[in-house]
């Protein structure tokens, strides 16, 4: 075993962590990854770094799974629910918590692109709910297995078993039943068809590296935006006889810079695409709302490869409240590129100097290095008298037992949280995991404060 090795996610599920009365309020949970085939990264919420997935890797709220070409991943999410994620999709875990009122826990999942396969095998009571959303639908289900694709031209859905109710706008929810499927187009308009064997059997053949079917009328075909097919575009002379003027690609999208939560901070974002010859159009805002029907078109500066959305927009118009919004890039040949922008972290612990200061079964200070210069959220900028309640430590023994370590102290020297343990580190077989509640830590150099918890996981080194 690769000495510190880190687990940026542990595989312990925190609401167990916690006696009876404290599942009041929502308690996040932690999911896992049950296999793994290809290409396949994890983003942790607020951060930008990619990790390789691995099996019983965990993930929680806030973290993105993507996948590659000829790729899949199997997450399990509770005991009854688990998501089969296809190549070349981008899923993100928007919540993932539980309560006392939602016993089977409150799921929300955004399907930025690809295609995903859902099944719930237990029907959920109280107030617990699964919801899947790509940005012009959201799934709920109470108890199903379905299919969700999502591409540019809009999102298919497949029933298998049981129902899926479908909101749409504002419309009133479309209910979906078994063997039946709905297409929905980014107009908004919609239609229910029988399911098709062939639609089913392409999410399969297709993870299995075997040729694509070709699908029947009003199937989204999800393709990775480098490899689309050939956009229409005025033709081209050939240059001689026996010559071929190659295909054009779609445009494909680079990068995009993250914004500042802090509405008032915020300046100019940047976003890189390779045009491949196309030429931009326009680019359309939603709001707050995953819903295209009602849009406004957005200033932006051109620049060769990618644009600059205004200072003016990004203050006034992108609420602080979330953590991640879509735009819509759309060029003259009629191609649409989806574009999601996300809130940058105040507070970022530096993962991979925590990694080099390799922690051994003994020790009673654990040491945790952030990327810049740090305090507590307080009005003396000393720990919270309730520090043993926003920090903890626990440790799991691999068959679900949780012990959860007693700390002495907690301290902050520049850029560095220490933590003072009364009792030294123990050996473990299922992980350690450090857990920071949100509001605890403040960035000196941004003034930001840290608006999500804080997760890391790691295995001590025998002696």
């Amino acid at each position: 075993m690769k000495k510190g090795k880190i687990f940026l996610l542990c595989l312990v599920i925190l609401c167990l962590i916690f006696p009876q009365s404290s599942f009041a309020k929502d308690t996040k949970k932690v999911g896992n990854v049950l296999s793994v085939s290809g290409t396949v990264e994890v983003k942790k919420g607020g951060g930008n770094k990619l990790f390789k997935a691995f099996k019983n890797m965990a993930f929680t709220q806030g973290d993105t799974i993507i996948t590659g070409k000829k790729s899949e991943a199997v997450l399990s999410l509770d005991e009854d629910k688990e998501v089969t994620i296809a190549s070349n999709t981008k899923l993100v875990i928007s919540e993932l918590v539980k309560s006392v009122k939602a016993k089977s826990g409150k799921t929300n999942l955004t399907l930025v692109g690809g295609k995903v396969k859902v099944k719930v095998s237990k029907k959920l009571e109280g107030e617990s709910r699964f919801n899947i959303q790509t940005p012009n639908a959201i799934m709920g289900v109470m108890g199903t297995e379905f299919y969700v694709y999502y591409d540019e031209h809009g999102t298919w859905v497949g029933v298998l078993e049981g129902v899926v109710m479908v909101n749409i706008g504002e419309s009133k929810p479309v209910r979906v039943e078994a063997n039946k499927s709905l297409l929905i187009h980014d107009d908004g308009s919609f239609e229910i068809v029988e399911l098709d064997e062939e639609q089913v059997l392409r999410f399969k053949l297709e993870n299995d590296n075997q040729e694509q079917v070709i699908p029947p009328k009003n199937v989204i075909v999800y393709e990775p935006e480098a490899e689309s097919p050939s956009i229409s575009r005025p033709s081209v002379p050939d240059e001689g006889p026996g010559e071929e003027v190659p295909p054009v690609q779609n445009p494909t999208f680079v990068s995009a810079e993250e914004y500042h939560p802090d509405p008032e901070k915020r300046n100019e974002l940047k976003i890189e695409y390779v045009s491949n010859g196309d030429t931009l159009a326009k680019v359309l805002f939603a709001g707050d709302s995953s819903n295209f029907d009602e849009v406004e078109e957005i200033q932006y500066e051109v620049l060769t490869n990618g644009i600059i959305l205004q200072r003016e927009f990004m203050q006034n118009m992108i609420s602080r409240d979330l953590s991640c919004v879509e735009i819509r890039l759309e060029f003259t040949s009629g191609f649409v590129l989806p574009v999601t922008l996300e809130r940058m972290s105040l507070v970022e612990v530096d993962i991979d100097a925590f990694e080099a200061n390799t922690l051994s079964v003994g020790e009673k200070i654990i040491t945790i290095p952030f990327k810049e210069k740090i305090e507590f959220d307080t009005d003396d900028s000393l720990a919270p008298q309730n520090f043993k309640d926003v920090i903890r430590l626990l440790k799991e023994d691999g068959s679900g037992t949780v012990t959860e370590y007693e700390i002495e102290k907690v301290v902050i020297v520049e850029n560095k949280l220490f933590i003072h343990l009364i009792d030294p580190l123990l050996p473990s077989y299922g992980g350690h995991i450090i857990e920071i509640e949100p509001q605890t830590i403040r960035n000196q150099e941004t003034d930001g404060v840290q608006d999500e918890s804080i997760i890391i996981c790691f295995e001590p080194m025998p002696n």
